[in-house]
């Protein structure tokens, strides 16, 4: 039955005197569930331990798995819930689990990161590991592992998922955008 008002929007009334009274149902689409719709709470929990920078041993301690063997093998799970099926690092689980909103943000001061940092920061929430991006970006091992050590430094982070966090917390890595890896970062390492 038609009213004369839809909805009220922003102290608008919306006039839906021409619509049919009876719209038809649109009909059901199928589409695949939430990765959120697919993760337990232990999960969850074991995502929010995960982004904070723990490892195998943290939720075996925090009782979240009985050991580390499970915790490995079921954060791989969580993993593959995330990408419909692909293995993925740590690091990358932790991007994906903030960009379906499953770890929650708390936004704090803008951080600005030089380039290398940067650059480290987006290949290690994109999947590359340390060795990966050592190998793309034409470093030594001992230049990379000073990057890592300094963009943790940095952004306060405690591991490696935990710069992830903290670099969306920061505003150094943005739900929904792209993250470009350039490999070279700009002039200078620090």
């Amino acid at each position: 039955m038609a009213t004369g008002v839809r909805d009220v929007v922003a102290g608008q009334h919306l006039d839906d005197r021409d619509e049919p009274s009876h719209a038809p149902a649109e009909p059901p689409t199928a589409t695949n569930p939430s990765p959120s719709a697919l993760i337990s709470p232990t999960g969850l929990e074991a995502l929010a331990l995960m982004a904070h920078g723990a490892d195998e041993r943290v939720l075996r301690d925090q009782g979240v798995y009985l050991t580390c063997a499970e915790a490995r093998r079921e954060v791989a799970t969580l993993g593959r819930t995330l990408t419909g099926g692909e293995p993925i690092r740590w690091t990358q689980i932790v991007h994906l689990a903030v960009e379906n909103g499953l770890v929650p943000v708390n936004p704090t001061v803008k951080v600005e990161l030089p380039p290398w940092q940067q650059d480290l920061l987006r290949a290690r929430a994109g999947g590359l590991s340390l060795p990966e991006y050592e190998y793309e970006a034409g470093l030594s091992q001992m230049e990379a592992k000073e990057l890592a050590q300094l963009l943790c430094h940095r952004l306060g982070a405690s591991s490696d998922q935990h710069a992830v966090l903290r670099g969306h917390e920061t505003g150094n890595l943005t739900v929904g955008e792209p993250l470009p890896v350039i490999f070279h970062g700009g002039e200078g390492q620090a």
